[in-house]
């Protein structure tokens, strides 16, 4: 049966967020993703954990070029506030920091990117679990990335 202009096609995945949290966005049949932004993300997080998700926000690059951190408002950024970041993992991830100590100009710079979204959780005694370094600290990680754009 074809589709009419009175009949919508029904959201990808629809089911999993509710109205409001996702525009779901993708072209393969396999990796459709949520496109939200930092505030829903920050607002949200277990809505989100597990899932493939579209944010953008402002890249930090480790000094060494090979890790970036995503903060997700310029507020969070501004006082580098890791609580409200996310680190990245993936083979692009190079290629974000690079874009994001462009030129070593010190300005901040915007970037979307697409990953699987992980909150961050805590070792049984409180303290911050899983990553090392300052990731460790951070609000959650993208892992998977695939896809990123300035």
């Amino acid at each position: 049966m074809a589709c009419s202009p009175s009949e919508p096609p029904a959201p990808l995945q629809e089911g999993w967020a509710p109205a409001g949290a996702c525009t779901f966005v993708g072209n393969r049949a396999d990796r459709h993703l949520c496109a939200t932004t930092g505030v829903q993300l920050l607002a949200n997080p277990a809505l989100y954990d597990g899932r493939l998700v579209r944010v953008r926000g402002y890249v930090a690059p480790s000094p060494d070029g090979k890790q970036a951190m995503l903060y997700l408002t310029r507020e969070s950024l501004d006082g580098a506030e890791l609580f409200s970041a996310l680190s990245l993992h993936g083979p692009s991830v190079p290629a974000i920091a690079a874009y994001g100590a462009r030129g070593g100009t010190g300005q901040p710079v915007q970037a979307r990117v697409e990953g699987r979204f992980h909150l961050r959780r805590s070792a049984p005694n409180g303290a911050p679990a899983e990553q090392a370094g300052p990731a460790r600290y951070a609000f959650g990680k993208l892992e998977e990335i695939e896809g990123w754009a300035p």
